[in-house]
């Protein structure tokens, strides 16, 4: 100890394990400074004789090779003091015997072994070994570092140990047929493991060409995998009773597939505007060379549409199977493509829509539309306001509710709201078994989708979030249209409790539905 005011003291415990403690004074405790051995393996003969103690291992005594464990009972209980024995006795006389490579050893203990210091190679040794019939085991001494000397063990070994890093190598003597049957077992599991591993990699194999051919069948433009669907294209298309076009005429009907007859492109590929020579116009619809489906899909559509005629679909006309080719012949829709209604002068704009005539059923129809003609997004939302009400009331919407007061469902409905009476609109046929936060909450959106003013009204994908979340800030609703009453007519703040008597009429014309 560097300082001399320490006190330490050395002690061998109940375990054999020598320790030097120290005391530390402000604790009061003693405290271990250094201890031996580092590892269970350097306490005495850990293993037994003939016994390799090994940390890397579980258990830490394994026996070398040509050897098997004196005591198998006590061994299965990971208890190794009994050591190892030889499987087979050696036979010195006929010089047969071989020897087990223990690599990485501290050697075993050499108080009855043999030391040649020098001039002895490691054949020499074997050599000597071989024939001292005594001999159990050999190593080379290479205490100088010089690579030369001998050591020769006649005696079980004990004290034997391997390390991860540095060591010896020790050769310890066994039946030649122990080290025969030993390198077969070897031989017989690598063996095993190679055919094992032959056999997971043609599976693999056979997999992977699997997926690659039916890979390979949907590629688009093979016309190898459209022949293997179909043993005959021509049979395929007069089966079908479909005409065939020739590459060249819908190449010269499309342009050569120029850009400017370019329509479109989907997952099946682009669409071109052609004219054939008897000035008909046709869509082609072409296979595109990216399309990872295009070939079932082509064969889908062929099939099912074919011959399926009606006066609201397109009629396909014919299909060009060619080369690499996979088009599909339509009548080109004269009353053009969407985006000449998206993009026309109104922009798109959906929020008046003047319809030729009234059609629908009253009571669904909002009033915008049923009574000027007047058709917007809003309409649709007038509907299934009323849908919601019926649905919470289990009455239909063109019945009397309040007969001193001539009103109809959604007039009943409004009552009810302005008096606080939401609840008394639950259908009776529910009983009470129902909550009732939900249901005012459900009324009160249906309330907002039928109120009189368009503009008022929320849109669909509003009304589904009303729906679907549990927020209470709600609108307050505004009267509805159609009331069929006479009386408070609410002004343009929804937040506003005057009652303002208004003496207008609503008159309303009455339709009969398509």
């Amino acid at each position: 100890m560097i300082d001399p005011s320490f006190v330490s003291r050395l002690v061998v415990n109940q375990s054999g394990i020598l320790q030097r403690l120290v005391w530390i004074n402000e604790i009061k405790f003693w405290n271990a400074f250094w201890y031996a051995p580092m590892d269970p393996c350097d306490t005495i003969f850990p293993c037994g004789p003939n016994a390799v103690c090994d940390t890397s291992r579980s258990p830490l005594c394994v026996c070398p090779q040509g050897f098997q464990p004196k005591n198998p009972i006590n061994w299965g209980f990971r208890d190794g003091s009994d050591g190892c024995v030889r499987k087979t006795e050696v036979d010195c006389r006929n010089g047969t015997d071989g020897f087990a490579l223990v690599s990485g050893a501290k050697l075993p203990d050499t108080s009855s072994s043999t030391v040649e210091w020098f001039g002895t190679t490691l054949d020499q040794c074997r050599a000597k070994c071989l024939k001292n019939c005594s001999c159990t085991a050999y190593a080379q001494a290479n205490i100088s570092g010089s690579g030369s000397g001998c050591i020769l063990w006649s005696t079980n070994l004990t004290d034997l140990r391997v390390y991860g890093n540095g060591g010896q190598d020790l050769y310890v003597r066994a039946a030649a047929a122990d080290l025969d049957s030993e390198s077969s077992h070897h031989g017989i599991h690598a063996t095993a493991i190679a055919v094992i591993l032959a056999v997971f990699i043609l599976i693999l194999a056979l997999v992977g060409c699997c997926v690659w051919r039916r890979k390979k069948r949907s590629m688009p433009g093979m016309a190898t995998s459209f022949t293997e669907r179909h043993n005959d294209e021509g049979t395929e298309a007069t089966d079908l009773d479909l005409p065939l076009f020739d590459l060249g005429t819908v190449a010269d009907a499309t342009g050569n597939f120029s850009v400017e007859n370019k329509l479109g492109e989907g997952g099946f590929g682009p669409v071109y505007k052609g004219k054939l020579e008897d000035e008909q116009e046709i869509a082609v619809k072409r296979l595109s060379k990216s399309s990872l489906q295009g070939v079932d899909e082509f064969k889908n559509e062929v099939v099912l549409i074919a011959k399926l005629q009606h006066r609201n679909l397109v009629r396909l006309l014919g299909c060009c199977i060619q080369g690499e080719e996979r088009m599909l012949i339509y009548e080109y829709m004269p009353n053009r493509s969407l985006d000449s209604f998206l993009f026309d002068k109104a922009k798109g704009d959906e929020t008046e829509v003047n319809t030729k005539r009234v059609v629908g059923t009253y009571g669904y129809m909002s009033p915008e539309y049923a009574m000027d003609g007047i058709f917007s997004v809003k309409s649709d939302v007038f509907s299934f306001g009323v849908l919601v009400l019926e649905i919470i009331s289990g009455k239909k919407n063109r019945g009397i509710y309040d007969a001193s007061r001539s009103l109809n469902l959604l007039g009943y409905t409004w009552s009810l709201w302005r008096e606080g009476k939401g609840l008394d609109l639950v259908d009776e046929a529910i009983g009470d078994s129902y909550p009732k936060a939900e249901v005012l909450r459900c009324m009160k959106v249906g309330l907002l989708c039928v109120q009189e003013r368009p503009e008022d009204r929320p849109t669909m994908s509003a009304v589904l979030l009303m729906l679907g979340s549990d927020s209470p800030l709600l609108p307050q609703p505004r009267q509805p249209g159609f009331v069929a009453m006479r009386g408070p007519h609410e002004r343009d703040s929804s937040t506003s409790k005057q009652d303002s008597l208004s003496i207008n009429n609503v008159s309303v014309t009455m339709f009969e539905g398509r």
